[in-house]
């Protein structure tokens, strides 16, 4: 029997930028609930977690691995990133190719055969309602569009589980909706964990939650009892706000006492 795939972070450092500061410290946290939205400050880890679980930053010390549908255990980087699909927030296309040109590369270097990333490519582009810009150039589409070609990219490799760097950031309204409703379908069938500081909707696509401060997840729970933590709250904006502050406030378990 098929099991969900999950993503495992055992000690694990993650140093970036010119001054090579830790992001993350001795990070321990298992994500095996999907789809899952992961909240938090700016600079509290959210992307290093995303890019280390798919492979694209190496950890200097400590151990990720991800486990796939079919129970097998992945620790290497290469291993990762051909198994989990990562979506930047600041994904483009490739500059010389069209839309589905894109897509297919992305298979490529994915591992894919030619002529099976091309055949993907296709899938891909009509499942995030693309086709009509397949032969589009990939740097000259709208917010919306690039954000979905983005997607596909990632999926064009069938990954375990897709990670979805605030995907919906700077989207105008009518974008952002057409985008949620997509991630929301994708999610019916695959494991999805999206970052995001747009709390409107959680519940519309995420059935749980947790909350990163300073390195460290504070909170993981359903989407239905984070909500809880808001309940004074009038809407469910106001109820989100107010569960992610409460969030916020509970004690750190890797600061010093």
């Amino acid at each position: 029997m098929r099991q969900m795939a999950s993503l495992s972070f055992s000690n694990v450092t993650v140093r970036r930028g010119a001054t090579r500061r830790p992001v993350l410290s001795n990070f321990s946290w298992s994500f095996d609930h999907f789809p899952l939205a992961l909240l938090g400050p700016n600079g509290a880890g959210k992307s290093t977690i995303l890019h280390t679980a798919a492979g694209a930053l190496r950890p200097s010390r400590g151990l990720v691995a991800t486990i796939d549908p079919d129970g097998k255990m992945i620790e290497s980087s290469r291993g990762r990133r051909r198994v989990v699909g990562l979506v930047p927030q600041d994904a483009r296309g490739f500059s010389g190719l069209n839309v589905r040109e894109a897509v297919a590369y992305a298979g490529w270097l994915k591992g894919l055969s030619r002529s099976h990333a091309w055949d993907r490519s296709e899938w891909c582009l009509e499942r995030l309602n693309l086709m009509k810009q397949a032969r589009a150039r990939s740097t000259q589409l709208s917010g919306g569009e690039q954000r979905r070609l983005s997607i596909a990219q990632g999926l064009v490799a069938d990954p375990a589980v897709l990670l979805l760097d605030e995907v919906t950031t700077g989207l105008d309204p009518a974008e952002r909706e057409n985008l949620i409703a997509i991630v929301a379908e994708l999610s019916a069938s695959k494991p999805v964990l999206a970052t995001t500081h747009e709390v409107d909707d959680l519940d519309e696509v995420f059935h749980y939650v947790a909350v990163l401060s300073e390195g460290s997840v504070v909170y993981e729970n359903t989407t239905s009892d984070f909500f809880r933590l808001g309940s004074a709250g009038r809407s469910s904006r106001d109820q989100a706000a107010t569960a992610y502050r409460v969030a916020l406030e509970r004690p750190n378990p890797n600061s010093p006492t």
